[in-house]
């Protein structure tokens, strides 16, 4: 569109989100471990998949389940739990995708009739 002294410039970036790994910082499994993996119950009632679903308004702050993740299966008699069931990058955040545009206006100036 370089006619009449105009262009059309643009960026483009596309990038996928992070690898999330997801833990339970108050886990007494039965190994002793109290920093472990989370433990993800696809048995709680909306939990067949992690990734949330709607507009990115509505994932702002919660792009997963939150309600998901609970303490693993009591496992022994004094409390001890199993250890968690997810893994390291079980799912990516939100990616980003961005496109710049920018109009420019190309003038000249004759230098000989500036004075």
């Amino acid at each position: 569109m370089a006619e009449r002294g105009w262009e059309i410039d643009g960026v483009a970036m596309v990038q996928s989100g992070t690898p999330l790994s997801f833990t339970n910082a108050t886990s007494t499994n039965i190994g002793g471990t109290t920093m472990d993996l989370a433990y993800y119950d696809n048995s709680i009632a909306g939990c067949g998949s992690l990734k949330q679903g709607g507009s990115v308004q509505n994932r702002i702050g919660e792009d997963f389940n939150t309600t998901c993740f609970t303490n693993g299966p009591t496992i022994s008699s004094d409390g001890g739990t199993g250890f968690g069931n997810t893994r390291s990058g079980l799912m990516r955040g939100p990616g980003q995708h961005n496109l710049d545009l920018s109009f420019v206006k190309l003038t000249g100036f004759d230098n000989s009739k500036l004075k």
